[in-house]
């Protein structure tokens, strides 16, 4: 059964442990790199990674390097 975000939201700031949200929600979360996610997008919206990267607005190369997940736009 799919969670909601927001179910799944409320679970993640009830919980002391982050390992257990991750075990109990393992089935909800994705796995996959950020450049992963970004390319199904496209296959699903049916949109071109030129046209993506040029109306975002980011540094050209970076963004290139985060569909390439050489670099996240997320901290580690």
């Amino acid at each position: 059964m799919r969670k909601r975000t927001e179910e799944l939201m409320k679970l993640l700031r009830t919980e002391n442990n982050i390992q257990t949200y991750l075990t109990v929600c393992k089935a909800e979360l994705l796995d996959m790199t950020v450049g992963e996610c970004l390319c199904r997008f496209l296959e699903q919206y049916h949109v071109k990674k030129a046209d993506v990267i040029r109306r975002s607005g980011l540094n050209q190369i970076y963004r290139y390097q985060i569909f390439a997940d050489t670099k996240t736009p997320f901290p580690r």
